[in-house]
């Protein structure tokens, strides 16, 4: 099973180049070519836009893309700023801001790599100088 990936590797990476992304609203075929793809199966079971392809207006067509393609790349910017924001904001409201002082209990993190279940924080500690503004001894 582990080596199909090689197989479907292609597939795998035209569904992720085809699919619209939530942050631009493009997909990223379209941020690179200025075009959304023609889909596999719409040259088998015709499309409207397959249909309606004329190769005598195609390259005047391409060029009008090319020339757009900037505004679609600053459109899916400005939409990937505010998503972002969109995100920060709901995270931030999650958040709630803690004052420590001297005296306050606290628990430490354990930074160096655990088994899987080993505690991850080390016993209460109680803070006793306060170094600088978010520094203090335990």
């Amino acid at each position: 099973m582990k080596s199909l990936w090689a197989q479907k590797l292609r597939e795998v990476l035209w569904a992720i180049r085809t699919t619209t992304i939530e942050a631009t609203r493009e997909t990223t075929f379209s941020l690179a070519f200025g075009m959304e793809a023609v889909l596999p199966i719409e040259t088998s079971i015709p499309s409207r836009r397959v249909e309606n392809f004329d190769a005598t207006t195609n390259k005047e067509d391409l060029q009008l893309n090319i020339d757009h393609i900037e505004e679609m790349r600053e459109r899916a910017d400005l939409h990937n700023q505010v998503y972002k924001q969109r995100i920060a904001r709901h995270y931030n409201s999650k958040v709630r801001a803690r004052t420590l002082e001297l005296g306050d209990w606290v628990i430490k993190k354990i930074m160096t790599k655990t088994a899987t279940l080993d505690p991850t924080w080390e016993r209460p500690y109680e803070i006793v100088e306060e170094v600088g503004p978010t520094t203090f001894f335990l």
